[in-house]
C-alpha cells in the first residue's frame, strides 16, 4: 500500500518535457474550467519550484526534498511566491500575476460548489491581472473581432508565465534587472 502511495506522490512531482507540455495546454482548451483551473494553476507552481531551484547553492536531492515536499518551507504555492519574490528571482508584477492563478485554483480546488470562470468572483479576479487585462481587448482579423474567454484567458496567463519562468530560469540576474534590461530600447 505504501509503495503504491509513493508512486503517486513521484507522478505529483514529475514536470512535463516540452512536447507533453504543449499537448496539455493545447488538451486543456477542451477539459472542464475546474481541471483547466487546476492543472494550470500547478504547472505554473511547479514551474516556480523549478525556477527556485536553478538558484540553490545546494542540490543535494534529499534537501530539496525537504524543501519543497511534506510541509517544508516551500512546500505550498504562496510559500514559493513569496520566497522568489523575497530573494528577486521574480519581480512584485510577476508574484501578483502568481497570486491571481494561485487563487483562482484555490477557488475551484475548494468550493463546494461548481463553479466556471465566468462566475462573477473569478471574473473579478482575472480583471484584476495585467496580463489577462491585455488579452480582455478584441483582437480584429480580417474584420472579424476575436473576444477571449475567461478560460482562454486564464490559459493565456498560465502559458505566458511558463514561459517568464523559463526564461528568467536562464538568466541569474535580479528578476528587477532582467526586467530593466529587458525594457531598455535598443542601442
Amino acid at each position: 500500500m505504501a509503495s503504491n502511495r509513493e508512486a503517486l506522490r513521484r507522478i505529483t512531482r514529475k514536470f512535463p518535457a516540452p512536447p507533453e507540455l504543449e499537448k496539455i495546454l493545447a488538451d486543456l482548451r477542451s477539459h472542464a474550467d475546474i481541471s483547466v483551473a487546476i492543472i494550470g494553476a500547478a504547472l505554473v507552481d511547479a514551474a516556480l519550484e523549478r525556477l527556485i531551484t536553478t538558484r540553490f547553492i545546494s542540490k543535494e536531492a534529499n534537501l530539496i526534498g525537504r524543501i519543497f515536499l511534506n510541509r517544508g518551507p516551500l512546500s505550498d504555492f504562496d510559500s514559493k511566491i513569496l520566497v522568489a519574490e523575497a530573494f528577486g528571482i521574480i519581480t512584485s508584477r510577476i508574484g501578483h500575476e502568481l497570486h491571481i492563478l494561485k487563487a483562482v485554483r484555490n477557488a475551484f480546488a475548494h468550493s463546494k460548489m461548481p463553479l466556471s470562470f465566468e462566475y462573477d468572483l473569478i471574473d473579478k479576479e482575472l480583471k484584476t491581472s495585467f496580463l489577462m487585462a491585455a488579452t480582455m481587448t478584441e483582437i480584429t482579423s480580417n474584420g472579424r473581432s476575436i473576444t477571449w474567454s475567461n478560460k482562454e484567458k486564464f490559459l493565456i496567463g498560465v502559458r505566458i508565465m511558463l514561459i517568464m519562468m523559463d526564461e528568467i530560469g536562464k538568466d541569474k540576474r535580479h528578476a528587477d534587472q532582467l526586467l530593466a534590461d529587458a525594457l531598455k530600447p535598443d542601442a
